[in-house]
């Protein structure tokens, strides 16, 4: 099997075509989806959970507040 990926409408090899195939040979392509392996996981959190943590009232917060909210991250993560 050669492995390729579509780039622009155009099929790039992946993989060295076999010297043995002589020029001008024709051969058929059959797509294979990524989804095939199995179903989706879930890989975070959903576009509508981010807009309604990051949805808060108020001004934004000042930059001693958010390195203040990253020392104290660090400190729960890593102590000390």
């Amino acid at each position: 099997m050669i492995r390729g990926v579509v780039e622009h409408g155009t099929v790039r090899l992946l993989d060295a075509v076999p010297s043995e195939w002589p020029e001008g040979q024709e051969i058929q392509i059959e797509p294979v989806h990524a989804n095939k392996t199995g179903p989706r996981t879930k890989r975070g959190r959903s576009a509508e959970e981010v807009h309604r943590i990051l949805n808060f009232q108020g001004p934004a917060p000042d930059d001693a507040t958010i390195e203040r909210w990253i020392d104290e991250h660090r400190m729960g993560k890593y102590g000390q």
